[in-house]
């Protein structure tokens, strides 16, 4: 330095670096929960839309095809059927014999399915239960879906509303 003229310090002290970084660790490691949290909620409610979609589109396939339909829900693969009758006559006995391939509802591999459940839907926009009745007075299926600690319910009535609730 030349006569006269005083040092100026430039930069930051190695102990001011650290408090910040120490800042900067504890933010990041109370956001981290939180960001878990969301992430199980947003697969959580996508599982439910996926599940409640697939009744709803199969119910509308089943009216505009004219044909009956099945869905079958499997709790041990998280995944779906659909299958229908395709050579349908008039009063005989519904034989569903063309399957579609299961495909997952879920990509979560610990998100499970209360139980397994099988919708029946008719050309006539109607849902059945499993027992054959369609009595509109209950949901036709109500089941719910778990991740983690959180949960949905899904309820289909028998004109084919869906519902999801916590």
């Amino acid at each position: 330095m030349g006569a006269g003229k005083t040092a100026t310090s430039r930069g930051f002290s190695l102990l001011e670096v650290l408090v910040v970084l120490a800042i900067t660790i504890v933010i990041s490691s109370m956001s981290v929960p939180m960001l878990i949290g969301t992430a199980r909620r947003y697969r959580l409610q996508s599982s439910a839309a996926t599940v409640s979609g697939v009744i709803q589109s199969t119910r509308l396939r089943a009216v505009s095809t004219g044909l009956p339909f099945r869905l079958t829900l499997n709790r041990s693969a998280s995944t779906y059927q659909i299958a229908y009758c395709s050579v349908c006559s008039q009063g005989s006995a519904i034989t569903y014999d063309t399957a579609e391939n299961a495909i997952l509802f879920s990509a979560a591999p610990d998100l499970k399915l209360s139980a397994d459940q099988t919708v029946y839907f008719h050309p006539n926009g109607a849902v059945q239960k499993v027992d054959g009745t369609t009595d509109c007075s209950e949901p036709v299926a109500t089941f719910s879906l778990y991740y983690a600690d959180l949960s949905k319910t899904i309820t289909a009535g028998c004109y084919g509303k869906v519902t999801v609730s916590q």
